[in-house]
């Protein structure tokens, strides 16, 4: 499984999946996607099999 965790949570919460077995996951600032819509965002991780991790409120 690959997580992309969404701008609105830590990068630390990516390093924690990392650390735990998920090598792919990715917080969207590291490869450049920070503030993309979301809908964009949403399409992209359905696109390269993601599990987007998100907290909108």
């Amino acid at each position: 499984m690959k997580f992309l965790i969404d701008e609105c949570l830590s990068q630390r919460l990516t390093t924690m999946a990392r650390d735990r077995g998920y090598a792919e996951s990715l917080h969207v600032h590291w490869p450049g996607l920070g503030g993309i819509q979301d809908w964009t965002l949403i399409r992209r991780a359905v696109d390269e099999d993601w599990t987007l991790v998100t907290k909108n409120s």
